[in-house]
C-alpha cells in the first residue's frame, strides 16, 4: 500500500494526464470516508488486547483461539454467500458458478488444514523422532521446513509444462478434479507418515529416516502444486460478473481458515506424546481421502449442469 500509495499513484497521475484520461483514484469516494475511524478504531482494539495480555490481565489461550477464530470465519464465509446467493441480480447460470466456487473453497479449507501441519507435528517429528546424522554430518532439524520452497522452485515449471500439454491435447483436468488430485497426494504425504511414526514405536526401534519426511513432503509440495494455483484462476474463472474480486477474497479467507484448523490440530501435539502422532496422520489421511472422493463424485455432474446452462443462455440470446 505505501508502494502505491507514494510511488504507483504518481505515475498513474501523470500517465492519465499525458493520455487525457480521467485519475478516477484521484476523486473522492463517500464509501470510503469513514476508513480512517475504522482503522483507527481497529489499531486502538488491538493495541488494547495486547496490553491486557502482557499484564495479565486476560488470560490468553491460542487453542481457543484458533478455535473460535474458526468458527467466526466460518460464518462470515457461509452468511456472506448466502447473500450473494439470493441477489436478484444472478441468473442460474451464475448460481451454479457460485455454488461451484462454495465447493471449492471448502475443499480449499480442508487442504490447508491438513498441509500446514508442517510447522507443527512434521516439525516435531524431524527434531525428535527422525535420525538427523547423515554420513557424519547432523542436519539441523529447521531445514526440512526449506523443503517445500525448494520442491516449488524445481517442480512448479514442469507441473505448468505438463498442464499446457494435457490442454492442447484437450485432456486437462477441469477445477474440481485438480482440487481432488492435490488432496489425494496430500493424502499420499500422510500415508508416508503414518507408517514412519508407527515404525519409532515399535519395541526396540530407533529413530525414523529422514526420507519419510523428504518423501511426505515432496507429495504434499505435489498437491499444493495442484490445489494452490487452480483456486485462485478458478475464482476469477467461475465466479459471476463484477464478483471475481469477491471470490478471490473468499479464497483467501479459506486459507486463513485452514491455517486456524492447522493450528488447532497442532496444538494439541507435543513430543511427550508420541503415540498420537499416528492417530493424528491417519485422521488427516481419511479426512483428504474422503473429500478428493466427494470433489471427484461431483465434479462431472457440475461441470455437465454448468455446460447445459451456458448452452441455455447462448440459446436464449
Amino acid at each position: 500500500m505505501l508502494t502505491y500509495r507514494f510511488i504507483a499513484r504518481k505515475n498513474l497521475t501523470r500517465y492519465a494526464q499525458a493520455k487525457g484520461v480521467d485519475a478516477e483514484w484521484e476523486q473522492s469516494n463517500d464509501r470510503y470516508k469513514n476508513i480512517g475511524r475504522w482503522v483507527g478504531g481497529f489499531v486502538a482494539l488491538l493495541v488494547a488486547a495486547v496490553l491486557l495480555i502482557s499484564t495479565g490481565m486476560v488470560s490468553f489461550n491460542p487453542e481457543m483461539v484458533a478455535e473460535y477464530m474458526t468458527y467466526i470465519i466460518a460464518a462470515v464465509v457461509i452468511l456472506y454467500f448466502a447473500i450473494m446467493f439470493i441477489s436478484p441480480r444472478l441468473d442460474k447460470t451464475d448460481k451454479l458458478r457460485l455454488l461451484i466456487c462454495f465447493i471449492l473453497i471448502i475443499g480449499s479449507t480442508l487442504f490447508w488444514s491438513s498441509f500446514e501441519q508442517q510447522p507443527t507435528s512434521f516439525n516435531l517429528f524431524a527434531d525428535r523422532y527422525t535420525d538427523l546424522n547423515v554420513m557424519g554430518f547432523e542436519i539441523p532439524s529447521i531445514w526440512f521446513q526449506s523443503l517445500n520452497p525448494l520442491f516449488i522452485l524445481i517442480l512448479a515449471p514442469i507441473v505448468s509444462i505438463i498442464w499446457v500439454k494435457l490442454g492442447n491435447r484437450g485432456l486437462e483436468p477441469s477445477s474440481m478434479a485438480k482440487f481432488a488430485l492435490g488432496m489425494l497426494l496430500a493424502a499420499a504425504g500422510f500415508a508416508l507418515m503414518i507408517f514412519a511414526s508407527k515404525s519409532i514405536l515399535a519395541p526396540g526401534a530407533g529413530l525414523a529416516s529422514p526420507l519419510w519426511l523428504v518423501g511426505s513432503l515432496l507429495l504434499l509440495t505435489l498437491g499444493e502444486l495442484a490445489l494452490s494455483p487452480v483456486g485462485l484462476s478458478s475464482m476469477t474463472k467461475l465466479a459471476p460478473k463484477g464478483m471475481q474480486g469477491q471470490m478471490m477474497g473468499l479464497f483467501f479467507a479459506s486459507i486463513a481458515m485452514g491455517n486456524l484448523v492447522a493450528a488447532f490440530f497442532g496444538g494439541h501435539v507435543s513430543a511427550d506424546k508420541i503415540e498420537g502422532l499416528p492417530t493424528l496422520f491417519t485422521t488427516m489421511t481419511i479426512f483428504l481421502v474422503v473429500s478428493a472422493v466427494i470433489l471427484l463424485v461431483l465434479a462431472k455432474p457440475i461441470n455437465n449442469m454448468l455446460q447445459k446452462s451456458e448452452h441455455a443462455d447462448e440459446v436464449s440470446q
